[in-house]
């Protein structure tokens, strides 16, 4: 599991505290505007393999649900 991948799971937990177990589109949106400024912030710029691993641990998630 990579530190994305990880810090992804971490941020995704934590959105839906107190909320409904369902996954929501826009928590999904939420977090993929958070995992690339997640990129950003420790890399300086985001790729398209960055992008690409973003896609696949929110696909990921979806398939949790």
């Amino acid at each position: 599991m990579t530190d994305l991948e990880k810090s992804m799971k971490k941020q995704y937990q934590y959105q839906l505290l107190g909320r409904h177990v369902n996954v929501h589109e826009k928590e999904l949106a939420q977090l993929q505007d958070w995992a690339e400024k997640w990129i950003m912030k420790k890399k300086g710029k985001l790729t398209i393999s960055d992008e690409n691993e973003i896609k696949r641990v929110l696909d990921k998630l979806r398939s949790v649900d």
